[in-house]
């Protein structure tokens, strides 16, 4: 049995998903680490206040970016077959020429007329938004091409010449003196980066040609073959980007820039290892998700619990130290005046846990008969969010006071998403075979 044990890690260690996973994280590991470098140079560059702005549009521009597709371009990895592909892609392509240009409008009323803490962003930040999202859009075409082909490796390597770019354009803005629009041209920059990467290594003329031979008509059919992707799954969705982007805003209006850019600036630094295991496995989770939906249904559930239990248990054993340490440590790396992001770090330590327990394998509602289960961590993140935030003005709660109640929300909101994750995952299963008679 001991020999048994030991051939078999032997064979997982060896097999193409652990080197997949050890790859990705390497990449990913070496992407974020320029964050960690540029940290200290940006916390004395760039006061809360313009992070506040900063964080404000960046918010708002994730918010953008998860929904300017309506969710089609995940459907991509999915295709039947190449030629439902293509054409889920020119589709796609033609649903953000649409949708971009009328978020940038969105962006830009808000800041004239004042709504929120957006007035303080002057109107002409929409420019800058709608470059931002039409690069994030070609980015995740080409992402999404490379799920398909199961060549996720690339998105790590790409990764990490996305967090270069954005790094030195960044801190390079702070030198000459720029202010939250210099950590804002460090996103585009790094997208475009990204999206250099990216193209490299897939020849697009197939794609090309494939536009000019597709008409009208076959595109609208195959938007409607896989409309269960707008329609199960882009509601909920849209749910929790508003949600994000209500706490932002919020946040913006009772505490001001300042206070929105220590909030902001915890947040970014916190969600690293949320992120760094995202952006490592997810990709690789869902194809390994996908070909087990194929070719071995009765996986998924196991794969799932084994993922988040792990996951779970290696957060708990780093972030509980992190925790404790973590007011010193963003004076140390950021500056003096950061100390108090240090301590709502501290704060919203579990729910982060909980959401890097989860992250990963999120997207068996996406495999899964039984989409609509995410619903269930949907409602529990809005209700939990605007109860957080009522709390926050009647009992006029400061900063700390706000990311605790904060903290509850989302975590009770994780624990939601594990157990509808669970549910859903069932109904992947092969039925039990029928015992004869």
């Amino acid at each position: 049995m001991l020999r048994s044990s030991i051939w078999r890690t032997r064979e997982l260690i060896r097999s193409p998903f652990t080197r997949s996973v050890g790859s990705m994280m390497a990449y990913t590991a070496i992407g974020q680490s320029v964050y960690l470098l540029t940290g200290p140079l940006l916390g004395r560059f760039f006061t809360p206040a313009e992070f506040g702005l900063y964080g404000l549009f960046y918010t708002f521009a994730v918010t953008a970016a998860g929904l300017m597709f309506l969710n089609y371009d995940f459907a991509i990895p999915a295709a039947a077959n190449e030629d439902d592909a293509r054409r889920l892609t020119i589709a796609s392509g033609a649903i953000v020429l649409i949708a971009v240009p009328l978020i940038g409008i969105l962006l830009a009323l808000l800041s004239w007329q004042e709504i929120g803490g957006f007035g303080d962003l002057p109107p002409s930040c929409a420019l800058l938004l709608i470059a931002l999202l039409f690069a994030q859009a070609m980015v995740q075409l080409c992402q999404n091409w490379m799920i398909r082909e199961d060549r996720t490796i690339v998105i790590g390597k790409a990764s990490v010449t996305l967090n270069l770019a954005r790094g030195i354009t960044q801190v390079g803005t702070g030198l000459i003196g720029a202010s939250w629009g210099g950590l804002a041209s460090g996103e585009l920059a790094g997208r475009i980066a990204n999206l250099w990467h990216l193209a490299r290594y897939r020849k697009w003329q197939g794609l090309y040609l494939a536009c000019r031979r597709y008409p009208r008509a076959d595109l609208r059919a195959t938007l409607h073959r896989y409309n269960q992707f707008p329609l199960l799954l882009l509601p909920s969705q849209t749910l929790d980007s508003g949600v994000g982007f209500a706490q932002s805003a919020a946040l913006a209006y009772f505490f001001g820039p300042s206070g929105l850019g220590i909030f902001f600036l915890m947040r970014r630094t916190l969600d690293l290892p949320v992120a760094f295991v995202f952006r490592s496995l997810s990709d690789i989770f869902y194809a390994r998700q996908a070909r087990d939906v194929r070719f071995a249904p009765d996986r998924v559930r196991p794969f799932f619990m084994r993922s988040v239990l792990l996951l779970a248990g290696a957060g708990t054993l780093v972030g509980v130290p992190l925790m404790i340490a973590s007011p010193a440590l963003f004076a140390l790396i950021f500056g003096p005046e950061w100390r108090q992001a240090g301590v709502l770090a501290a704060i919203m330590a579990p729910a982060a846990i909980m959401n890097l327990a989860v992250a990963p394998v999120a997207r068996v509602f996406a495999l899964t008969t039984k989409p609509h289960l995410r619903f269930w961590f949907s409602a529990a993140n809005l209700g939990g969010t605007l109860l957080a935030l009522l709390s926050v003005k009647l009992l006029a709660l400061d900063l700390v006071g706000a990311t605790i109640a904060l903290s509850i929300a989302t975590f009770v909101a994780y624990v939601v998403y594990f157990v509808a994750g669970y549910v859903a995952s069932a109904a992947l299963l092969p039925p039990e075979p029928v015992a004869e008679q």
